[in-house]
């Protein structure tokens, strides 16, 4: 299973990347129009900081302007880290298709139902993002979506991967891994909650160090001195 932040933030991405877990980094105009820095400085520094991939959205709706804006993105890095987030839309579809031919790898975003997957499949994109908590806001039972979406993939054998998005909690960042969903993308308070401790493990923890210090030879064991 592949682990995406949906960040620009340095110090997480660094700490994601330092313990070996982290594929990419996603964003998009919301998460770019928050920085004081331009765009292109922001997306180089993002591939700088982590050797994975990185996604970017382009911020238009025609067909040429999805074109022009996803050959500038590509420039960016000369060894394919850089991923084109294109709306599953209509010109979208065509942007995939055509940006494929060129070699540029596509992430097909705004992702609702199955059906845009089998568009996005058939237009070559790398990979898919469904929106979870948006598809349970709007039309409900995410989780089900995703099933189907699952199912589609392996029946067809298609080469897309579904990448979840809109990751609200820990437990529906579960919920995406139990159901065998290859990548998923969270923000940075899903990440960090993902590893505070539960009240169970603290106490058993508290336990273990109480008995142990009780104990003088257990105490003031050399092999576990420090």
């Amino acid at each position: 299973m592949e682990l995406w932040l949906d960040t620009t933030d340095g110090k997480v991405i660094a700490e994601a990347n330092e313990l070996g877990i982290l594929s990419g980094v996603t964003t998009n105009p919301s998460i770019l129009s928050k920085e004081k820095s331009s765009p292109e400085i922001t997306l180089k520094r993002l591939l700088d900081i982590q050797p994975g991939f990185v996604a970017a959205q382009v911020t238009t709706d025609d067909l040429p302007g999805m074109l022009r804006q996803a050959e500038n993105l590509s420039k960016l890095c000369s060894n394919n880290r850089l991923i084109v987030k294109i709306p599953a839309s209509q010109n979208g579809y065509r942007a995939m298709a055509l940006l494929k031919k060129q070699g540029i790898p596509t992430l097909a975003t705004t992702v609702f139902e199955a059906k845009q997957l089998i568009l996005s499949s058939f237009a070559g994109a790398t990979y898919l993002a469904p929106y979870v908590s948006h598809i349970d806001a709007s039309i409900g039972n995410a989780l089900n979506v995703l099933k189907e979406m699952q199912e589609t993939v392996a029946a067809q054998k298609f080469s897309i991967k579904i990448m979840a998005a809109a990751i609200r909690s820990p437990e529906q960042f579960c919920e995406c891994a139990r159901i065998g969903i290859p990548a998923i993308t969270i923000p940075v308070n899903v990440y960090k909650d993902m590893f505070s401790a539960s009240s169970f493990v603290d106490v058993h923890l508290e336990k273990f160090k109480k008995e142990w210090q009780e104990n003088k030879v257990t105490a003031t064991s050399e092999l576990f001195c420090y």
